[in-house]
């Protein structure tokens, strides 16, 4: 039924197209970036199935934190315990469906619906539901089995600092989803680091081109001066640093480019203190990860940038940003400059993003858009990623 849906939205012809070698191939058609029929099939099909990242750690980081968070078509609630676990809820109160927490909170003892009151431990029992019965009777009498009416669970895993949440429980195991990831920053110590900044961004535009856009690096020489010149050293041309950050892997879910520079080079860290303490070839190595559908990361010598990616409509994707240096720069004034730095050139580097994701979704929502073309050289990974939106809708 899933295939015939998709034929219907896109067209047989479409389809097969995106299954030829990537020099032969076309990529998805507009209506899998405008029409609002498509992303509700991708919020059943693809994100309800897959290990979506919802959240950082450190954004409830003591017993009592939670946080709400919106992925596609479900309202979920994290929440740390009194026994430091993370747990992601529903955030749907099981009386009448009310929104449970509409803001972060600290410190709680326990959530409660603003609603009717109904309040739930941190670990998602039913905990009270005043008045129920009438004024000054609770729930006794009701014949109903409050133990059945508590928050609902959402399976999580949380694997160092990224909560991964598979929504409709039948996703293979984390460990096999994201084999990939796993293996590239084995040993990689993330004690080391700490949050130095949060930032958020929109993007008018359609989810799957903000991930296509971190996938190649065909666009940085026209796009993102600035980041081309931060290789200007190591580099001949600005081509030829493209050229070598552009992505060469892809492992089922996972994409990755990295970029090994000599030893000697200095990598210009806006004055911030590298990042000791881990494996050799993290002192010299670039690394950007994508893992599907909606975590980028960049690993550097003197940071960690984590990014997720929101989907929120057919065109409209939000992100959350969390950047990361070594912990002795995390409050020192000393650095506050380099910090400062730091945040400006990403600011700079996504903002050129946003602008070509957001002519890119106008351009794909015409229907002229017949999918493309693929640079064999370039975009190989766009084409996998393409082809993997489809396998994980059918």
């Amino acid at each position: 039924m899933s295939s015939e849906k998709l034929e219907t939205l896109l067209g047989k012809k479409a389809l097969d197209a995106l299954t030829r070698p990537t020099a032969a191939a076309s990529g998805l058609p507009g209506p899998a970036f405008s029409s609002d029929e498509f992303y509700a099939l991708e919020c059943e099909r693809l994100f309800a199935r897959t290990w979506m990242c919802a959240g950082f750690g450190l954004d409830i980081p003591n017993p009592g934190d939670a946080m709400p968070v919106e992925l596609p078509g479900a309202p979920l609630l994290l929440v740390r315990g009194n026994d430091h676990q993370v747990r992601a809820f529903h955030n749907v109160c099981r009386h009448r469906g009310n929104i449970v927490l509409d803001k972060p909170c600290k410190a709680a003892s326990v959530i409660a619906c603003p609603y009717h009151r109904w309040t739930y431990e941190l670990t998602g029992e039913l905990r009270a539901t005043p008045h129920f019965g009438g004024n000054n009777v609770g729930f006794e009498g009701s014949g109903l089995d409050k133990s059945s009416l508590g928050l609902k669970p959402v399976r999580l895993v949380a694997w160092h600092d990224w909560l991964f949440v598979n929504l409709d429980g039948g996703a293979p195991p984390f460990e096999t989803y994201a084999s990939g990831l796993i293996e590239h920053l084995q040993g990689y110590d993330f004690s080391k680091i700490s949050v130095g900044a949060v930032r958020e961004f929109s993007f008018r535009s359609n989810w799957k081109n903000v991930a296509e856009n971190f996938l190649e690096t065909y666009h940085t020489h026209w796009v993102h001066p600035g980041l081309v010149n931060r290789y200007a050293s190591v580099y001949k041309s600005d081509r030829d640093a493209a050229d070598a950050t552009r992505t060469k892997f892809q492992n089922g879910t996972f994409f990755t480019s990295h970029l090994d520079l000599p030893p000697e080079t200095e990598i210009e860290t806006f004055g911030l203190p590298r990042i000791t303490g881990q494996p050799d070839i993290w002192s010299h190595r670039l690394e950007y990860f994508f893992q599907f559908p909606n975590l980028i990361v960049f690993v550097e010598p003197g940071g960690v940038v984590s990014i997720i990616d929101y989907p929120r409509s057919a065109a409209l994707t939000e992100q959350r940003w969390h950047l990361c240096f070594a912990k002795e720069a995390e409050n020192d004034t000393r650095y506050d400059e380099a910090r400062m730095r730091t945040l400006d050139f990403w600011t700079e580097v996504n903002e050129e993003d946003i602008g070509v994701c957001e002519t890119l979704q106008r351009g794909r929502a015409s229907r002229a858009m017949d999918g493309g073309v693929f640079s064999p050289y370039w975009e190989g990974e766009s084409h996998g990623f393409q082809q993997l939106v489809i396998e994980s809708m059918r």
